[in-house]
């Protein structure tokens, strides 16, 4: 910023750590420094009248996460009678931008799940970049498949990133999505006993949080994906498994929680790590076809349907082609992906018949690892 806070405030706490009145000053040196000068007077006002007084100098950035940034919103909103709009759109992004720019260089659990930049896309010389990434494989083959079928269906008792990720291999969903999962979102079918689906998409969390909201990335998003036999007797391993840990009904528990605290649900990013660490280690995923994936999300990202992380990119990708190649008709892989259907022969609630869902699970059933790994 061209003006000064002056010293009233302080940019570092006492043990010398950046905290948020830092952040902002540097957020507007750096990165926001060509801001009209009228826009940069609104904004000052608006920290030091407003935003600063909230927030204590005292606290490190690194100590801030969302919840926190939703508490001092709220704080804002309540003092000023202000509308949910006005918060979001004056308000949200000057006390979420700098935080989120600054917070990725001061801790690993502020992970960018765009961990996929940090390699190096090779381009041949008189390739271009898109058909490089096209000759890149963005499935696994039926080898790898097998190999990650068998490493998920012996991780019920592990962690629950572990078991959130496995849950996004079977299904396909999104990370925010599988975050917003409860056990009790898995339903049997009253005309097909004995078969087992999931509902998705009703609830998921916000991005980098864990934090639940209602519906999902868009009006698209609810619907119900079958899970084969192996994949829910994985998830009733885990079930018994939480109940004997606790004592209780695991029902109303995130089917993704954080490490072995089985009521504190996952955010995305705690997906993300684990993600980066079975591709990586698990999977011995080579670091251009990370990269491939990383540069084609950036080279999409104006698509509806883009994604912003690696591991949803390729574990979504997967599932994708498994629908395709079992003969899927395109609109059950739109419904399938939470896609838009664009046949006008089939409506989206045309998928709550419990016959149609039944028809994908028989065509899912000619996976040929469906009964390779029978546990």
């Amino acid at each position: 910023m061209a003006r000064t806070f002056g010293p009233d405030w302080k940019y570092l706490t006492a043990d010398g750590d950046l905290n948020f009145h830092g952040s902002v000053k540097k957020y507007f040196e750096i990165i926001n420094k060509d801001v009209l000068e009228y826009i940069k007077d609104i904004y000052y006002r608006t920290y030091l009248n407003i935003i600063f007084p909230l927030i204590s100098q005292d606290v490190a950035l690194i100590d801030f996460d969302y919840d926190h940034i939703d508490r001092i919103l709220k704080l804002i909103q309540n003092e000023r009678g202000l509308l949910d709009q006005t918060i979001k759109s004056d308000y949200r992004h000057l006390v979420i931008d700098p935080y989120e720019y600054f917070i990725k260089d001061l801790a690993d659990k502020s992970f960018d799940p765009s961990y996929g930049a940090s390699y190096k896309l090779y381009i041949p010389e008189g390739d271009s970049v898109e058909s490089t990434i096209l000759l890149i494989p963005k499935s696994f083959s039926l080898k790898e498949d097998e190999k990650a079928l068998k490493y998920f269906l012996s991780c019920a008792e592990e962690k629950g990133e572990i078991v959130g990720l496995a849950v996004m291999y079977f299904i396909g969903a999104r990370e925010n999505e599988i975050c917003g999962l409860c056990f009790k979102d898995i339903k049997e079918m009253r005309r097909h006993p004995g078969i087992y689906y999931v509902n998705v998409g009703y609830k998921t969390t916000k991005i980098n949080s864990n934090q639940l909201k209602a519906g999902g990335k868009t009006p698209n998003a609810p619907r119900r994906l079958v899970l084969l036999p192996e994949q829910y007797r994985f998830l009733k391993r885990r079930m018994e498994y939480i109940e004997s840990k606790t004592g209780a009904s695991c029902l109303d528990l995130p089917i993704s929680c954080r490490d072995d605290h089985y009521d504190v649900r996952c955010s995305t990013n705690d997906l993300s790590v684990e993600g980066k660490r079975f591709f990586e280690h698990i999977m011995k995923m080579r670091g251009e076809e990370i990269s491939a994936a990383a540069t084609e999300m950036m080279l999409n990202e104006d698509n509806e349907f883009y994604e912003e992380d690696p591991t949803t990119y390729f574990l979504r990708r997967n599932l994708a082609t498994k629908l395709y190649i079992h003969d899927l008709t395109i609109d059950e892989c739109q419904y399938y992906m939470g896609h838009e259907i664009d046949s006008r022969r089939v409506l989206r609630s045309d998928f709550s018949d419990e016959d149609m869902l039944y028809s994908i699970y028989k065509k899912l059933l000619n996976d040929p690892l469906s009964d390779i790994c029978m546990l």
